[in-house]
C-alpha cells in the first residue's frame, strides 16, 4: 500500500506522477516474520554432523533458491530511476545535468516519454541523479541489456548471492561454524530489498564485505581500492 499525493507534470498537461511514503500492509509483515522465523529454524535444525563443505553447499543452494522465489516481488520505485538514468547515460547525456522532469531542458525531452512506465514511475522527478558515478555506469549497462525491472533485480540478486559466498569464506577463515551464514541467507531484509525490490545497496554490501575479507588477509591496498568502489556505488 502507498499513501501519496499526485504531482502534476507541467510540460505534459493531464499527466501526473505520485509521490508518497510506503505503508507496510499486514500481509507484508506476516511474510517478513515468516521468513525471519525460517532463518532461525534453519539455523537451529541444521544437522550438526555435516562436514563444512556439506553445510556450505546446503546454505548456498538454499540462499539461491530463496532469492529466485523473491524475484516476482514488485520492484521498488527506485528501480524506475535506475533504468531511466541508465538509459540517459547510455545515450551520452549526464543524469547529473538532466532531471526526469525539467521545464527548460529540451536536450533530454526525447527521453521524457509519457508512455514509458519507468519515466512515469520515478519518485522526486524534479531531482537530478544522486547516485555516484560507478552506480550510474552500472545502471547504463543494465538498461542497455534490457530496459525492465527484472534486469536490475537479477543483478542485485547475483550481487547478494556473491555476498553470501564472501560471508561463508569469512566464516571459514575465522574457523567459525558456517551455519551462522543461514541467518543471512534467509534474512528477510536482503531477500526482500535486493532480489525482491532491486535496491542498489546489494552491490555496496558486497564490496564492503569484500574489503573486510581483504583486510582479514592484510591485503591493504586492495582493501582500500574495493572500499573506494563501495563509496562510488552509494555514498
Amino acid at each position: 500500500a502507498c499513501a501519496g499525493r499526485p504531482v502534476a507534470i507541467g510540460m505534459w498537461p493531464g499527466i501526473t506522477v505520485t509521490e508518497g511514503f510506503p505503508v507496510p500492509a499486514a500481509s507484508f509483515l506476516i511474510v517478513w516474520l515468516a521468513i525471519a522465523a525460517s532463518a532461525v529454524a534453519a539455523f537451529l535444525t541444521l544437522p550438526p554432523g555435516l562436514s563444512r563443505r556439506q553445510t556450505t553447499r546446503i546454505i548456498f543452494v538454499t540462499g539461491i533458491a530463496a532469492r529466485l522465489l523473491m524475484l516476482p516481488h514488485p520492484a521498488s520505485d527506485d528501480v524506475h530511476r535506475y533504468l531511466w538514468e541508465g538509459r540517459l547515460l547510455a545515450a551520452g547525456l549526464s543524469p547529473y545535468a538532466h532531471a526526469p522532469v525539467e521545464a527548460h531542458d529540451p536536450a533530454a525531452d526525447a527521453f521524457r516519454d509519457p508512455t514509458d512506465p519507468h519515466w512515469r514511475g520515478i519518485n522526486h522527478p524534479g531531482m537530478t541523479a544522486i547516485y555516484p558515478p560507478l552506480a550510474l555506469v552500472g545502471f547504463a549497462g543494465l538498461a542497455s541489456i534490457r530496459y525492465e525491472p527484472l534486469t536490475v533485480k537479477v543483478a542485485m540478486a547475483l550481487a547478494d548471492i556473491a555476498t553470501l559466498g564472501l560471508l561463508l569464506a569469512l566464516l571459514s577463515r575465522r574457523i567459525t561454524d558456517p551455519r551462522w551464514a543461514f541467518l543471512y541467507a534467509l534474512h528477510p531484509l536482503p531477500l526482500i530489498a535486493f532480489a525482491g525490490q532491486g535496491h542498489l545497496d546489494a552491490v555496496q554490501v558486497l564490496l564492503v564485505l569484500g574489503a573486510l575479507l581483504l583486510g582479514e588477509r592484510r591485503r591493504w591496498g586492495w582493501m582500500f581500492l574495493v572500499l573506494g568502489l563501495a563509496v562510488q556505488v552509494k555514498y
